[in-house]
């Protein structure tokens, strides 16, 4: 006799937890040394490219789904940013996850697991409801689905976020970035440089702007 769709269900949440705990504990138990080499600006798996992956400046986030200050970015400065230098083709931004607790790492997990189409919608949507999921992370599906309706599966979801494989590449990523400097949330690299914390829209623009085109990756 098949289990009932909401045993299935919460039989996947608890998947997802285990997976989220397990690559917690990955991280604290495997130290990388910093590299010489590393350059923000090359191509991460899970990277979110928002705007023309062509556009000649590119603006790097690290941000956490549970971090204030990430979540007042994304809702003060992040439209006029999108606005008036992402749609136009000036600038680009590639958001990477740096999830600082359970509840952000199975955020980034479920934005991973969401098509390609909506997944910085979705990262908007858990910043604007964290007050709701964070706390309970059984409840960031129904989240996701009052916001994008049959677009999220739940049941593909869960099953997806709950690959402990896709959340040790999310850690170990994190990892590497910590090792090489990047020590809170949000942390931004504009043409090389990097910035700590919340940003206004109106300094944002005047760094962006200022900014010349981005070194080709190597």
């Amino acid at each position: 006799m098949s289990k009932p769709a909401s045993l299935k269900q919460e039989n996947n949440v608890r998947k997802l937890a285990l997976s989220v705990l397990v690559a917690l504990g990955s991280l604290i138990s495997v130290a990388m040394a910093a590299d010489d080499k590393w350059d923000p600006y090359a191509p991460m798996p899970h990277d979110i490219v928002v705007g023309n992956p062509s556009a000649p400046i590119t603006v790097v986030e690290y941000a956490s789904l549970t971090c204030p200050h990430c979540g007042r970015f994304h809702k003060e400065t992040m439209p006029s940013f999108k606005e008036q230098l992402v749609d136009t083709g000036q600038a680009k931004l590639i958001y990477r996850h740096l999830p600082l607790d359970q509840s952000a790492l199975a955020g980034s997990l479920a934005a991973s697991c969401a098509s390609e189409d909506i997944r910085f919608e979705v990262v908007s949507t858990l910043f604007d409801q964290v007050a709701v999921w964070a706390p309970d992370i059984k409840k960031m599906v129904p989240v996701l689905q009052s916001k994008f309706g049959d677009r999220i599966d739940a049941a593909e979801m869960l099953k997806c976020a709950s690959n402990s494989e896709l959340a040790n590449e999310i850690v170990n990523g994190m990892t590497k970035a910590i090792d090489n400097g990047v020590a809170s949330t949000p942390t931004f690299f504009i043409n090389g440089e990097k910035f700590d914390g919340f940003i206004s829209p109106e300094n944002f623009s005047v760094l962006v702007k200022a900014a010349g085109p981005t070194a080709p990756e190597k």
